[in-house]
Formats: structure tokens, sequence, C-alpha cells
């Protein structure tokens, strides 16, 4: 028996050898200085130094009964530790005894929160691949619809393009200088209309991918902005200003579509009373980058709306215009990808002014400005 408690008092664990009768004989250091820290008095106390002491006592006596390993907790007197105890039966030469191993809870406990925490993460992962497949699923199925509505679009607006062509060709000897201007508008804006739903399906869809960059000329894109709207214009009679515009790195189609609903917005939005003006400026800025705005003479709005403008479907109270409400939320989206900003800024009754942010890596040239 002296060999055993000399192996035991050399470990780094912490055991306590009872009587089968529940009195405890050994103690090592460890177990000392685990169970009665601030306590001085000799170790076959100990049952009156944790609490509770019935829950010790009943440990000893189901090991002393039980073949197995049987788990028990306690705590030290006077604020100290949670223990946990497992205790078993043993026999020490001639004499049965129950030796008990004790360890802190929280050591003890650490395993098992290790264990938890590893399968809280695995759940985690679990719902958010539920999650992932769910969306991928449901992206797939708005792809094929927006694919199939792209395709029903486009069908009436290669008939007008086409029939807009035959009429040209065959009455282009009888029709007047406004006639024909007006049939080869039809046919443009037919065609413009095909590119469109081609970019806005493209650039919605999940396959879009990297936008295709290039070198675009602000000057080039105002042109086929204007170009695409120039029936309202002219019957709005709308006067445009457009300043000398940089180079930038973008996709001309999405900014053209951007400065196209731009100027669709100041057409709807203005006033009955004056004549309309847009104003197109360039504004270099000191970090290199630079500012284009586009400023009109409408109805204006309330600077409490401006962020609400560009969300999907809004509309400002009070102004009874046609559209979707897509305008600004596509310029939006479409500024964004580009990694720039778009803001708003106005007045009511005083007009408005959208600005698109570029920074200075997206400027290729200032183009003489």
């Amino acid at each position: 028996m002296a060999g055993t408690l000399n192996v035991l008092e050399h470990v780094d664990d912490a055991y306590l050898v009872c009587m089968t009768g529940g009195a405890v004989v050994y103690g090592n250091r460890r177990a000392r200085d685990l169970l009665m820290p601030a306590n001085d008095e000799p170790i076959e106390t100990l049952a009156e130094a944790v609490e509770p002491a019935d829950a010790f006592l009943e440990l000893i006596s189901e090991a002393r009964t039980v073949g197995d390993p049987v788990p028990g907790r306690v705590r030290a007197r006077d604020g100290g530790s949670d223990v946990r105890l497992e205790a078993c039966r043993i026999r020490l030469g001639d004499t049965a005894a129950v030796i008990v191993r004790c360890q802190l809870a929280s050591e003890a406990d650490a395993p098992f929160e290790a264990i938890n925490r590893d399968l809280r993460l695995k759940r985690e992962m679990l719902r958010h691949r539920r999650a992932r497949l769910l969306l991928e699923q449901s992206r797939s199925d708005l792809d094929g619809f927006a694919a199939r509505a792209a395709h029903e679009l486009k069908a009436p607006a290669r008939k007008v393009s086409s029939f807009a062509g035959l009429l040209c060709d065959d009455l282009k000897d009888s029709l007047d200088e406004f006639s024909a201007e007006l049939l080869e508008s039809i046919r443009n804006n037919a065609d413009r209309m095909i590119e469109v739903i081609d970019a806005v399906y493209h650039f919605s869809s999940g396959s879009a991918g990297p936008l295709e960059l290039a070198d675009c000329p602000l000057d080039d894109v105002l042109e086929t902005a204007a170009g695409a709207v120039a029936m309202d214009i002219h019957r709005s009679r709308v006067r445009l200003d457009i300043g000398p515009l940089p180079i930038v790195r973008g996709t001309p189609v999405y900014l053209a579509l951007v400065f196209q609903n731009l100027l669709e917005n100041a057409v709807k939005f203005r006033r009955q009373d004056v004549t309309t003006q847009v104003r197109i400026r360039w504004q270099s800025e000191s970090g290199g980058g630079g500012t284009v705005t586009v400023s009109d003479n409408g109805i204006g709005f309330d600077q409490a709306d401006a962020a609400r403008i560009f969300a999907p479907f809004s509309r400002l109270e009070g102004a009874d215009v046609d559209g979707a409400g897509l305008g600004l939320s596509t310029c939006r989206s479409i500024v964004e990808r580009h990694g720039w900003l778009i803001t708003a800024s106005g007045r009511p009754g005083e007009g408005a002014v959208f600005s698109i942010h570029i920074p200075r890596e997206a400027v290729v040239s200032l183009n003489g400005l």
C-alpha cells in the first residue's frame, strides 16, 4: 500500500484513497491543493471540507459495490472551485478501498466544450450549405425566367425593327425627310431596345461574371444615351447641354443605360411652366478622379428622399409619371458594380442633381479637359 501511495504523490493528477466506509485515508499533494486550498487540517477531514458532503459519501458507497468508475461532483467550501470526481473500487494488498480521481470541472469539461464547439460549427456550416444550395436553385430558376422573359421581350422589338426597315426600303422614294427620319428612329430604337434587353439580362443573371471593361469615351456614351431618348427630348423641347467628358474604364452599354435613365428622368419629372434644361458636366477632383453631374431644372425632390429614390419600384409622392420605378435602381446597380458611387441632391420646384463619382483608377484620360 505504501508503494502505491508513494507513486500517487508524484503524479500530476489529484487522487484520494478512501476506505469503503467513506473515511479518507490519503490525498496526494494535488488533491489537497484542489479540495482544501486554505485548510491545514488533516486530509481525513476532507468530507467536511467539501459540499455537499453527503454526495461525496454516496459516491464512495456506490463505488464500493459497482465495478465500473462512478462519476460525481463536489465543490470546495468557502467559494472553492467545482471539482469533478471519478471513483473506482481497488484493492491495496488485502484491503478493499476506493480510489478517487479529482479534476477541476472546467478542465474536465474543456474537451466536451471543444466537441460542442465543433458540433456547433459543423451545424452552422451545414445550415449555410443548405442555404447556399437553396440560393443557387433560386438563382437558377430566376436565370431561367429572365432568359425566357428576355426572349419574349426581344421578339416584338425585332419585328418592329424589321418592319420599319422594310418600310424605309419600300417607301424611300416617296417619303418626305421628316417621315424617313421617324422610321429610321423607330428602327434604331428597336435595335437599341434589343441591345438593352440583352445587357440588362446579362447584368442581372448569375452567369454575368466580371464586367467586360474597355476604354469608354463618355462623350460617345452620352451620344448613344441621348440618341435613345431623342424623340422624347425633341417632343418635350428639352435643351441638352453636354460639356467635354473624360475617357473612363467601363462597360459602354451599361454606362449608356445609366445616362439614358437619367435623361429619361429629367424628361419625366420636368416642370410644365419652364423650358427644361439638362446640363452634364465633368468636375475633376484633387485626388485624380472626378464627378459627372447631370442636373436639371425639373420638379426636384425633398432631400430627405435622396436615398429612397434609388430603391427598386420607388416613386416620388405626387409625381404622376409612367414607368416601373426601376430606372434609378438600375443606375445605382451599374455604377456600384463598376466600383463607383452615385448620389442625388434636390430641392422641390428647383430641380435635381445626380452625381456619379468616378475614382482615379477608372479615369483613363481627361480627353483634353
